[in-house]
């Protein structure tokens, strides 16, 4: 099920690239909504790579045998921790209206 749910966000950014690179007009809407809302952005792209980390780390095993920091922590576990970290954050924090002032 896990697999299932990682090759599908990998079809998601997939496609977001292609139209990102193919049309102009959805190139446009994407910078106006980073523009209008940079921190929610920045939040979702963050969580996103921790996701990819972790599928990554854990279904492509060369990758996720590197070792992230001296101690030892490995690129899945590093993911794992920071997905589930910040899935906490969306506990206390609504996401919208991190740009809201």
């Amino acid at each position: 099920m896990g697999f299932i749910a990682g090759c599908l966000v990998f079809a998601l950014i997939g496609r977001i690239a292609w139209d990102f690179i193919r049309n102009p007009g959805e190139k446009n809407q994407m910078f106006q909504g980073y523009a209008k809302n940079p921190l929610a952005s920045t939040f979702m792209a963050i969580w996103l790579t921790f996701f990819i980390m972790f599928f990554a780390g854990i279904f492509i095993r060369p990758f996720g045998t590197f070792n992230v920091t001296n101690s030892g922590w490995q690129v899945w576990a590093v993911g794992l921790i920071g997905f589930f970290g910040m899935w906490i954050v969306t506990w206390f924090v609504k996401i919208e209206n991190l740009d809201r002032k």
